[in-house]
């Protein structure tokens, strides 16, 4: 449930900060969430305060100085409650907590049409900082059994997180009717201070429509990791992320476009086991590969696609050789299918 209010201004700020032929924007949100796992159930309580706006409809800004979460879980598992006794990440990561900092993302795409017809590319930063102010009162806080300091009882988050993305498209051959697609992602957070791990809802996850589409989302890494069994819903994350991205996409018949694909990546922890650490080590062994075909229907203002992904390096793998031949592509979880609006990147 998300309520938001828009001012077609900069609230608080003189208008001359603002040159440009767009309008700036004053964001206001509050929302509420509830979700019910087999493990646990939980709310988040969240507001902020933002301002956003464009320079040349190809450079887009959004400066977010107020983002409050107030998280709380209940009714966890017995199961789950003993797997998070035998591990400090999970106990770290999965508790109450207050979060509030500052987000912004610098966005710059050569074309912004809704769906792009021609070449372009685009680059996007995106960072994450909480916590520091609230740094400098922890000798006035009380403090909970892990020593962290409290805020209306709950601890605050402390952390820092930043995700870059860049990509290209080529478009090529007779009516433009050909495109190669490509991307780069990479992304890293940080807990510190009053936090000994990213919240979890910051952490990156792998996998799903617009990433490893191999994989269902949040099935992939940490690492070389295999499925938590902690978890009924699969909720593999961590601190770091890479990933790559290769799609050659053609015209077919009416509005209908074909693709291939080629997807590849992970996700993985700053600190844990030598299974989802990143290390030099295991690096390589643990980076997740699929390819693919996928159906698109451009209606020129809108995009609908249908992709199926298939694995062919699974890092998961814990008992014979990660590479899968072609013979098992099509079989048991090794393929994925996942609907979408627009294009995955």
């Amino acid at each position: 449930m998300t309520a938001s209010i828009r001012f077609p201004q900069f609230l608080g700020l003189p208008d001359r900060l603002f040159k440009g032929p767009s309008v700036p924007r004053t964001d206001i949100k509050a929302s509420f969430s509830y979700q019910d796992r087999p493990e646990y159930r939980r709310t988040i309580i969240s507001a902020s305060y933002g301002y956003s706006g464009s320079f040349a409809k190809k450079l887009y800004f959004e400066i977010v100085p107020i983002d409050l979460n107030i998280v709380r879980i209940f009714n966890i598992d017995d199961e789950f409650a003993a797997s998070m006794e035998k591990d400090p990440f999970l106990q770290n990561t999965y508790r109450n907590h207050f979060d509030a900092g500052l987000t912004s993302t610098l966005y710059y795409t050569s074309d912004s049409s809704v769906v792009p017809t021609g070449p372009y590319h685009y680059v996007r930063l995106q960072t994450d900082i909480s916590g520091n102010l609230f740094s400098a009162f922890n000798k006035f806080m009380k403090t909970d059994s892990f020593g962290s300091h409290l805020i209306w009882g709950v601890p605050y988050s402390q952390y820092v997180k930043a995700e870059l993305q860049m990509g290209k498209t080529f478009v090529f051959g007779r009516n433009e009717g050909h495109a190669i697609a490509m991307r780069l992602l990479a992304g890293v957070g940080y807990g510190y201070g009053n936090s000994a791990s990213l919240p979890f809802e910051k952490l990156f996850y792998s996998g799903g429509s617009g990433s490893l589409r191999g994989w269902s989302a949040r099935t992939v890494g940490p690492g070389l990791s295999e499925l938590d069994s902690a978890f009924k819903i699969p909720n593999q994350t961590g601190d770091v992320k890479f990933e790559a991205n290769l799609e050659y996409r053609f015209k077919m018949f009416w509005k209908f476009r074909g693709a291939v694909f080629v997807d590849a990546g992970n996700v993985w922890c700053l600190d844990g086991d030598e299974k989802s650490k990143l290390s030099a080590k295991t690096f390589p062994a643990g980076i997740a590969a699929d390819w693919g075909v996928g159906l698109r229907l451009d209606l020129n203002f809108l995009l609908l696609r249908v992709d199926m992904g298939m694995r062919f390096h699974d890092p998961g793998i814990q008992d014979g050789s990660r590479w899968i031949p072609p013979q098992r592509w099509l079989k048991g979880h090794n393929k994925a299918f996942h609907f979408g609006v627009g294009y995955p990147f």
